[in-house]
């Protein structure tokens, strides 16, 4: 069985979607400053042969929570969407992160409703995802 965890192509929904999972179980975590959520650059690990449509070392906009030590996303594992929470040394380090920017929750809240989508919502973050679009429309059927 393998324990490849491959990227779901929607992260930041997912990720905000994980955001209001910590919020509805434990309303207070809407006031936790150690909530957040993270939009990011990342690099696919060299390990993995394929990462959604990008090769092994190319950046790609991800989405994400930290919580403490934490980090919590979702992924597909042998099919199946699944939560995952690892910590957070190991995920930058896996990943690479390049960049990140930080959302505590009333920013969260009002960011979403300034863009009426969940993310990205930096410039950078934003034509990586673009450009992820583009090679999936090339990428023969």
């Amino acid at each position: 069985m393998s324990s490849t965890v491959y990227p779901t192509g929607t992260c930041f929904d997912d990720a905000f979607e994980l955001i209001e999972y910590f919020v509805d179980l434990e309303p207070a975590m809407m006031h936790e400053p150690r909530l957040l959520l993270v939009h990011g650059i990342a690099h696919v690990p060299d390990e993995q042969p394929k990462y959604g449509e990008e090769a092994p070392g190319e950046p790609f906009a991800h989405g994400w929570i930290e919580l403490n030590d934490q980090v919590f996303h979702k992924g597909i594992h042998c099919g199946v969407k699944i939560g995952v929470r690892r910590d957070i040394d190991e995920f930058y380090d896996q990943l690479r992160i390049e960049d990140f920017t930080e959302y505590r929750m009333k920013d969260v809240w009002r960011m979403n409703q300034k863009h009426r989508h969940y993310g990205p919502w930096v410039k950078r973050y934003i034509e990586l995802c673009r450009e992820a679009k583009r090679k999936r429309r090339r990428q023969p059927k």
